[in-house]
């Protein structure tokens, strides 16, 4: 008894690669799917549909990512800016609500954090860092040590066998 060949269209590939995507499990997706793991195997070596719709499914799921990311960055920054402009909401002893405002170190804190991202995000410098003692001797013997070879190097005059011998 032979083994049952199946063709599927691109449809089936396309969910597939979708689902791998989402799970990263080919025996998952096989489940789901009802299609054999080796035949998603293959598609994943050697369809081309299958590549560009994963591809298309994980940038899909990045941007995804990245929205929700930057709704929480954006909530969070106006929920920060209530803290410093009203102070924290408190119970009193009376079980009374009132806003307290912010405590300096509270406050440095949360600038030092934020103004740490942002240089992230803006690719510059979070810290300044001091050499090591010794490490510009170091850097100039290496340097020393360099230019000599450099020197050699250029000092090296061709050589060319004589083609009779």
């Amino acid at each position: 008894m032979g083994k049952k060949i199946t063709h599927y269209d691109d449809t089936a590939k396309i969910n597939a690669a979708y689902l791998y995507a989402a799970c990263g499990n080919y025996s998952k997706v096989a489940r789901d799917t009802n299609i054999n793991r080796n035949t998603i195997m293959a598609w994943a070596r050697d369809s081309s549909v299958w590549v560009e719709s994963l591809s298309k499914a994980q940038q899909e799921i990045s941007d995804e990512i990245l929205a929700y990311n930057l709704e929480i960055v954006i909530k969070s920054n106006e929920q920060i800016l209530d803290r410093i402009d009203n102070g924290d909401t408190v119970l009193t002893k009376s079980g009374e609500r009132v806003r307290m405002p912010l405590k300096g170190r509270d406050l440095a804190i949360i600038s030092g954090i934020k103004e740490d991202k942002a240089r992230v995000a803006l690719g510059q410098a979070t810290s300044i860092t001091k050499n090591a003692p010794g490490l510009d001797a170091m850097v100039k013997k290496i340097e020393a040590i360099a230019d000599s070879y450099n020197e050699r190097q250029a000092r090296v005059v061709s050589v060319q066998k004589d083609s009779n011998e």
